[in-house]
């Protein structure tokens, strides 16, 4: 595997030779490209599900994590410029993985690359608004593991083993160091749609910080917010897969209405 294939695993499908339109997830802190392993059934056929897989974790377990939000867009960035797909992308992101989807969006715009055509955003504060929380990348190992304990999204088989949950600190630990040592820099809005979505009970991201992802897109703006906490990617995953297919089949219906009437307004952003 070359390196930049390495940065983008492949959810096989029915038969993704066949597929129009690639959906491209975005992992949380902590998370590696299986958390989305669940989502190619209900995803239509008709799209390609992708999932980026950052260094320190899956098959790339052996790399040095990362320790910045613009050094992951840039290795997405990068691979998708290594293999050029002419299908148009969707991308996704939970948490830090809306963060990393936001940033890979606006570098494939200075890179005069085709933007997205549609930027799902979960669980994650408006950048501009800054982190929420205090810093914690720079605790003990003790501390850190202590804070870990209070997101519900560390499995409980990684926290109850203390050489798992050693083997696994440093990745965690670096990509709470992206987050946290993140700054934004103000640039245009988007031209690509932003849909916003929250958990109801997420005590970090209350729904006025995903209302204000607005201020990213000039191309229509639309916001839901789902039972559960912070991972309701996972506790509300019905419920959210049916937006997110509703998106699909949104994009995949002006797509095809491009494809016979000419291009639409809304399908400006794919260029």
């Amino acid at each position: 595997m070359n390196r930049a294939s390495s940065w983008i695993v492949r959810m096989p499908g029915p038969d993704d030779s066949a597929a129009t339109l690639r959906l491209l997830c975005f992992p949380y802190a902590g998370g590696a490209a299986h958390i989305y392993a669940d989502w190619r059934q209900p995803i239509p056929q008709q799209v390609l599900l992708q999932v980026v897989q950052l260094p320190g974790r899956g098959a790339r377990f052996r790399e040095a994590p990362l320790r910045s939000i613009d050094e992951m867009a840039l290795g997405v960035v990068h691979a998708l410029q290594q293999d050029p797909d002419p299908r148009p992308l969707i991308f996704f992101g939970h948490s830090m993985g809306a963060l990393v989807a936001f940033e890979t969006a606006r570098l494939m715009r200075r890179s005069g690359m085709r933007l997205p055509c549609r930027l799902l955003v979960s669980g994650y504060i408006a950048p501009h608004l800054g982190y929420p929380e205090p810093p914690i990348h720079a605790l003990s190992d003790a501390e850190f593991g202590d804070r870990l304990r209070e997101y519900e999204g560390t499995p409980a088989e990684v926290l109850q083993h203390p050489e798992l949950l050693s083997l696994l600190m440093p990745m965690v630990r670096a990509d709470f160091a992206a987050v946290e040592t993140y700054s934004h820099q103000t640039e245009g809005a988007l031209p690509c749609p932003i849909a916003a979505f929250g958990g109801h009970n997420d005590t970090m991201i209350p729904e006025a910080a995903i209302a204000a992802w607005r201020e990213h897109t000039r191309g229509g703006f639309s916001m839901q917010m789902f039972e559960g906490g912070h991972f309701f990617i996972h506790t509300a995953r019905d419920a959210l897969l049916a937006r997110v297919v509703a998106d699909i089949e949104e994009t995949l219906g002006s797509a095809a209405a491009t494809s016979s009437v000419g291009r639409t307004p809304a399908m400006e952003a794919i260029r």
